[in-house]
């Protein structure tokens, strides 16, 4: 998926930054959830999810990373609410 993703962000996440993403990821998952076994890769909807946002930000005129990780964080913020919660 790392080519994919080089070439549908236009060289902005490619090979080596999701190799590193996904390592240090699986990492940081199977050290805090003791599950080592745990599929952290890039998948087809993660694709699809940032093909559309690329195409989002460009009809916008804004940066893509920047919005990437803006929306990472408003993702973390849902998650950690919805586990406060206990509304999942």
């Amino acid at each position: 998926f790392g080519s994919v993703y080089e070439t549908g962000t236009k060289g902005q996440i490619g090979i080596i930054e999701t190799l590193l993403a996904t390592g240090v990821c699986g990492v940081i998952n199977a050290i805090t959830s003791g599950q080592p076994l745990t599929i952290s890769g890039p998948t087809g909807p993660e694709l699809a999810y940032v093909s559309t946002l690329i195409g989002l930000c460009s009809s916008l005129g804004i940066e893509f990373m920047p919005a990437k990780f803006w929306a990472g964080m408003w993702q973390s913020l849902y998650t950690v609410i919805y586990t406060l919660l206990h509304a999942c």
